[in-house]
């Protein structure tokens, strides 16, 4: 087509519907401009916010629905505080779960509870201070460690919006032992070999847990090496397998194990 030649009303429309290419593309004025830049930022800042409002929906009713059905979660130990003064102290348990925080009383982390108060005064603050520093001083052990539990209760936050949420590790352990241990052809039984999760570590002895039950292992029943501590061999979050050698039942139904690792080892 000659340069002077018009162009039909068709090649006109044609020419109007070219797809342009990005380079063609240029910004409006106002984007172009500081404030226009910032309001685009704006913009971004309030999408990031409303899909993260979003997914903080998603997991509240997850965990509402988790929470209804008394499901076991695993989450992680993150950290360990106090709540409340004087007499009235308490240990707190944090725990991670995805994105979200449990808070789990001491008395809600043990079937079993590793620190004896039997004859302690409880009414008395150095009684009661002392007890709070041995219960810190048993669950610091476990930070970093995973930990099952059940959903108990939402507490509104102070802003009247967050809710905190307070879990129980003893109530996910009461399942566990149940679902292992109850009925008349128990899933695990004396003689099996079962995955040990270990939660503590001592000089000589070993926490672990093996189907909701918390359950020491003494170094003699570890191995036959020589070790002057254990902590040379194991930390918190390893795994081991060892051999039920009994299961003892009280009449209150809490199970109790013993466990060797050494009859494994030497096999």
């Amino acid at each position: 087509m000659e340069q002077n030649e018009k162009m039909t009303p068709a090649e006109e429309q044609t020419k109007d519907k070219r797809v342009k290419k990005p380079s063609d593309v240029q910004p409006s004025r106002g984007e172009s401009t500081p404030a226009g830049k910032l309001r685009q930022v704006e913009r971004m800042e309030l999408r990031r916010k409303r899909e993260e409002e979003a997914i903080q929906a998603i997991e509240s009713s997850a965990l509402l629905a988790a929470a209804n059905a008394k499901q076991i979660l695993k989450g992680v130990v993150v950290g360990v505080y106090t709540i409340g003064e004087g007499i009235k102290k308490t240990v707190i348990v944090s725990v991670r779960y995805r994105d979200t925080f449990i808070a789990i009383p001491y008395d809600e982390m043990y079937i079993k509870d590793p620190f004896n108060t039997e004859g302690m005064d409880t009414t008395a603050e150095e009684s009661v201070n002392q007890k709070i520093r041995r219960q810190k001083k048993i669950v610091e052990k476990m930070v970093g460690a995973n930990c099952q539990f059940v959903i108990m209760q939402f507490v509104p936050g102070d802003d009247g919006t967050s809710d905190q949420i307070i879990g129980s590790r003893k109530q996910a352990l009461y399942a566990l032992n149940e679902f292992y241990f109850g009925g008349d052809n128990p899933r695990y039984q004396k003689g099996d070999d079962v995955e040990c999760y270990v939660t503590n570590v001592s000089v000589h002895a070993l926490v672990v847990q093996v189907a909701g039950v918390d359950t020491v292992i003494k170094q003699y029943h570890l191995t036959g090496r020589w070790c002057m501590d254990l902590h040379e061999l194991y930390k918190v979050g390893d795994t081991i397998t060892a051999r039920i050698m009994e299961v003892f039942k009280n009449n209150k139904g809490d199970y109790t194990l013993m466990l060797n690792h050494k009859a494994i080892e030497l096999e």
